[in-house]
């Protein structure tokens, strides 16, 4: 399926998925390093992630 065939809700939650699995993934190694506990650095690293996949979504649908 191409990106045009995709609805806008579609879009959405895939930018927020792959927000929430980045996000995750780097407050992991962030947890892992020992500087705050693991579950909090990967809860605040998918909770920003989510934004910040949106916040891509919306900039590159501007663009277009």
């Amino acid at each position: 399926m191409s990106d045009k065939e995709k609805s806008g809700t579609q879009k959405k939650i895939e930018a927020v998925v792959k927000g929430i699995l980045i996000g995750g993934s780097l407050g992991c190694i962030v947890g892992w390093t020992g500087l705050i506990s693991l579950y909090k650095a990967a809860g605040l690293g998918m909770l920003c992630g989510c934004l910040a996949g949106l916040t891509f979504r919306d900039m590159r649908e501007d663009k277009e």
